[in-house]
């Protein structure tokens, strides 16, 4: 499955424990962030490869990783999604692109759900989405801890 891209927004949180898995297991990765490279904590670091968008605004950046995926993964946290995750669900239904939603702390069951959602949904870039760091502790790590039982790494 590393023949998958993985895109995301850069934001603290789940896009940065995305990101991070990608790069440190040498999946292609990237995808597009608000202008100035904004984030929640300033500016995105420069070790992730996303794309700055002309505008400053997340939800417009939101709907490009939307739109240039194949289908999204959402991460969330026991019942709380953000703002930006529910725009993610949105963006999905309004473009018609696949969407599977997993709890970060999923046991390894949610494995088989995962791969087999994307081949069904022949999944070439894979856009993953989730709340903030501000709005789920330790989102970033259990994000990564989770795409690895995903992913079977």
């Amino acid at each position: 499955m590393s023949e998958i891209k993985i895109i995301s927004g850069g934001q603290t949180g789940v896009d940065q424990g995305a990101l991070d898995f990608a790069l440190d297991h040498h999946f292609i990765c990237g995808g597009y962030c608000p202008k100035g490279r904004k984030s929640e904590l300033g500016v995105i670091p420069f070790k992730y490869p996303v794309i700055e968008i002309e505008s400053e605004e997340y939800i417009d950046r939101t709907r490009k990783n939307v739109i240039e995926s194949d289908g999204s993964l959402i991460i969330k946290d026991q019942d709380e999604m953000g703002e930006g995750t529910e725009d993610t669900i949105r963006f999905c239904i309004q473009f018609s692109k696949p969407y599977l939603i997993i709890n970060a702390d999923s046991t390894l069951n949610a494995g088989y759900q995962f791969r087999r959602w994307i081949v069904e949904n022949k999944i070439k870039v894979l856009n993953i989405a989730g709340n903030k760091q501000s709005e789920s502790t330790d989102i970033c790590g259990r994000t990564y801890l989770l795409l690895i039982k995903l992913f079977d790494i």
